[in-house]
């Protein structure tokens, strides 16, 4: 099922097009993932998207219904969004920076259901051991987690099967992070999404992409230069030109999915 469907979007900035006449379908159940070189408009088009920006043309419908017919409060109900642009300049601790993520509920839900969801939400990005520390003592992988958990938060407890579909939008989560806590997150990214939830991810590194993904959005210079499956959209020759460096493809039979690695 598309929850978002998008036609001829355009955006323009100081008359250079960030995205330009980009059509597009995002499922519920999948993790799609934007990818592409710095500038290429990855950030630009996620935050059109999720409501965040508005486009200069097209259109961009949610849920069957234009993105821009709903009021800020009723899309926070429906879907979250992760930026890169998380700072705090206040000391609350973890768990306070957590419940931020409940505001859209307010009125809406019981204590019991907040209380539970920020738990749930601490759980999943792996901060419960935190909870008590001031975020501005955090290192930046830290913090990063804890906006994770903010996220979520928001949309938690998830919609039972049949309900609307909901939307987590993920801008770079893996910055700042170690290995091992990039796999985690994507990793939970995904089971979110088996769970029924549309995941929309922007990634830098296209092997983490290619572990982690349903479907691809690869982007140069605004415009939208694959999308589709995966194994489709990620070519070696396709990733050679946007990228500007020769890549190949390896396989190994320790590994579930193939590489893609410079050729020279």
């Amino acid at each position: 099922m598309r929850v978002i469907e998008v036609a001829g979007l355009c955006i323009r900035r100081d008359c250079k097009m960030l995205i330009d006449n980009a059509d597009l379908g995002i499922r519920a159940g999948e993790v799609t993932t934007i990818l592409g070189p710095n500038g290429a408009g990855k950030s630009t088009l996620l935050r059109c998207l999720s409501g965040t920006m508005r486009p200069d043309r097209g259109r961009v419908l949610f849920n069957g219904r234009d993105l821009s017919d709903y009021t800020a409060s009723e899309l926070a109900l429906h879907r979250a969004v992760l930026g890169q642009e998380g700072q705090l300049a206040f000391g609350s601790s973890v768990t306070d920076v957590v419940r931020l993520g409940r505001i859209p509920h307010a009125g809406r839900s019981t204590r019991r259901t907040d209380l539970m969801a920020v738990a749930e939400a601490m759980q999943i990005a792996n901060v419960e051991h935190l909870a008590d520390r001031s975020f501005l003592t955090l290192s930046g992988g830290e913090k990063q987690r804890v906006h994770l958990a903010r996220t979520l938060c928001q949309l938690l407890p998830w919609r039972p099967s049949g309900a609307a579909p909901q939307l987590l939008f993920l801008d770079e989560p893996t910055n700042n992070l170690d290995l091992s806590h990039q796999h985690v997150v994507l990793r939970h990214a995904r089971k979110l999404a088996r769970g029924g939830l549309g995941v929309v991810i922007v990634l830098h590194d296209p092997n983490l992409a290619i572990a982690y993904s349903d479907q691809i959005v690869l982007m140069q210079a605004g415009q939208i230069v694959a999308a589709g499956p995966t194994d489709e959209a990620l070519t070696p020759e396709r990733l050679s030109r946007v990228y500007g460096i020769p890549m190949r493809r390896i396989s190994h039979p320790d590994y579930v999915h193939d590489l893609l690695v410079p050729a020279e």
